[in-house]
């Protein structure tokens, strides 16, 4: 009779089937929101970890993981606003991401909207990365409170307008071989 009774694994093979299709919908809006903003070139060449977390960013958005995601866009954004400064001789070695948006400011690396968006993303992003007092006002807590809108709704339109500035500092990075 025992052998009968399902298996840990199967339970939770049968429990992740059911998550899989409540989810379903919700991740398919979101693959349908990413198309239009994931247009990449056929073949692109670059850092292992920043084409790692280029994926993994939207890959999380998709699965609804919006600070993940929010969290690795900045991160890719860090890497390629740090690669392009390097490349201009602004900076050697590495820098703060608030320095390196600076830095982008002062030299025009990027068009001042691009660059007032990768800093609002950064402000954004601070209080996953870096612990706050209580009532910070770039915390989560006073944010949705301010805007009156549901967290997880604010931090979804985050990873959204986060997404929307990774692919465009991505195409605004891009170099052509030859």
């Amino acid at each position: 009779m025992d052998d009968l009774k399902p298996t840990a694994y199967e339970q939770l093979m049968t429990a992740l089937e059911e998550a899989d299709a409540r989810t379903r919908t919700e991740r398919a809006d979101r693959i349908t929101w990413l198309a239009p903003h994931r247009r990449m070139p056929a073949i692109v060449m670059g850092r292992t970890e920043t084409m790692r977390v280029l994926t993994e960013a939207a890959d999380a958005f998709v699965s609804g993981q919006f600070v993940a995601s929010l969290v690795l866009v900045t991160a890719f954004v860090e890497h390629a606003l740090m690669e392009e400064l390097q490349d201009l001789g602004h900076v050697q070695g590495s820098c703060t991401f608030e320095r390196a948006i600076q830095l982008a400011r002062q030299h025009q690396v990027f068009e001042p909207t691009l660059v007032q968006r990768i800093d609002d993303l950064r402000l954004k992003r601070n209080p996953f990365t870096h612990l706050k007092k209580d009532g910070h006002a770039h915390s989560m807590g006073t944010r949705f409170r301010a805007g009156k809108v549901h967290p997880i709704q604010m931090i979804e339109d985050d990873a959204k307008e986060a997404l929307q500035v990774m692919y465009e500092v991505f195409r605004t990075t891009l170099k052509t071989i030859g």
